[in-house]
């Protein structure tokens, strides 16, 4: 999909403005307009976004939305076509990475600058983060929050009553998930929507490899025996989830996977910490890293503004600017939304409980694998297998490592970072 949009920036090379990447205008004739392209759905999520745009409404910004129900990828889709249409959003929501530097070289996103007398943003970031926006002298797109894709939320009560612990291995929550179900409960909440399933596959994976074997998976680079060996090990984890799990699994939303949790319908949920959000302010709900998994795996959330030559828009955009590199607001944003702040955070005041955690985590992990949308390719082959693998009960662990093993193999190699 990046290759698209370069393609798109060829195409439509006429649009943008000629010469340097960041943007200024003279001050617009009409009212400064920005519009939002993204994937914010719940009544929590518009809450955390409200941090950022009430700034920006209140600036006397003309503020529009357009809320995507579908995939990122299907969101790049709708982007790209509102490009061809000459109709683009002023900013759109993407997920940090190397794309973001191929979309700004194309033209298509403006490179934002840092400006004289306001904090430089290799002081607002954090060094993880900036070290994957920052380009000549400014950012690929403005990063709003970090979300661990390895995560588990309990229900506290429920184990307690149950005489269950926190499992500590993938082996004791298997055990455990038989003593709960035994009590009466449905175990482990799950949706097997392709991308739902990668985040509780990739925390298995992050139990059973190494994060370099991790990386050479993302990478299309597996192959030993020892990394087919884990892959084996995880597709067997996976499989003896299935007596566990909610009979309504079928290609449920995460939100509606989360309400079996925060209900007390299910005890155990493994999913990215945005879901946090939805019970950050329920005590019988905790949360930590999967089990065995002694690194974390991220992403980040970020704004990427079009590159445009109306007036209005850049004005609009420049606002935008100043409120999304706010800590102040950045702050409120996660808040709200939950995760791992982008900013340089010494404080937990006024974040909840499951991102304290999250928070935590991020300090003291032994290394970080960040999941950039160089990736996707990838992660959509081992998303696939995997959904392949859970609807067919009669593939085995071994057949379905092999398989994948083997298109991985056959990919052409990711683009460079």
């Amino acid at each position: 999909m990046g290759k698209l949009l370069i393609l798109f920036a060829i195409a439509l090379a006429g649009l943008v403005a000629p010469g340097a990447h960041a943007q200024d205008a003279a001050p617009p004739r009409e009212k400064p307009q920005f519009e939002l392209l993204h994937l914010w759905l719940t009544p929590q999520e518009a809450d955390a976004l409200a941090a950022l745009s009430d700034p920006v409404k209140a600036a006397g910004v003309q503020w529009s939305e357009h809320r995507y129900t579908a995939s990122f990828l299907g969101l790049k889709t709708e982007y790209a076509e509102r490009l061809a249409l000459h109709e683009p959003p002023t900013g759109a929501h993407w997920i940090g990475g190397a794309e973001l530097k191929r979309a700004v070289e194309a033209g298509v996103f403006r490179l934002i600058a840092d400006r004289p007398g306001r904090p430089q943003f290799r002081s607002i970031y954090l060094p993880e983060v900036y070290d994957i926006v920052s380009y000549e002298g400014g950012v690929t797109a403005l990063p709003v929050g970090i979300h661990l894709q390895n995560h588990f939320a309990y229900n506290a009560e429920m184990f307690a009553a149950a005489h269950v612990a926190p499992p500590e291995t993938w082996d004791e929550l298997i055990e455990a998930a038989k003593k709960l179900k035994a009590a009466g409960h449905v175990p482990l909440v799950m949706s097997d929507q392709r991308w739902q399933l990668r985040f509780l596959f990739s925390s298995i994976l992050t139990a059973v490899m190494s994060a370099d074997d991790f990386t050479a998976l993302l990478q299309e680079r597996i192959g030993t025996p020892a990394e087919r060996t884990a892959l084996v090990k995880a597709f067997r984890i996976l499989d003896a989830l299935r007596p566990y799990v909610n009979a309504d699994n079928r290609d449920l939303a995460w939100s509606d996977a989360t309400g079996h949790l925060m209900r007390g319908e299910a005890a155990m949920q493994i999913l990215a910490d945005f879901a946090s959000t939805l019970y950050a302010n329920d005590p019988k709900i905790k949360c930590q890293l999967p089990p065995q998994n002694n690194y974390v795996v991220w992403a980040f959330d970020a704004i990427a503004l079009t590159r445009t030559r109306k007036p209005a828009e850049i004005a609009g955009q420049n606002i935008f600017i100043d409120a999304a590199s706010s800590v102040e607001n950045l702050h409120r944003y996660v808040a709200r939304k939950g995760g791992v702040p982008v900013y340089r955070w010494t404080t937990f005041d006024g974040i909840n409980a499951c991102s304290q955690q999250s928070m935590r985590a991020w300090s003291n992990a032994r290394r970080k694998v960040h999941i950039g949308t160089e990736w996707t390719l990838s992660l959509n082959i081992i998303a696939s297998f995997v959904q392949k693998f859970w609807r067919d009960p009669a593939m085995t662990p071994d057949t379905a490592a092999a398989k994948l093993v083997d298109v991985l193999q056959n990919v052409d190699p990711a683009p460079p970072g």
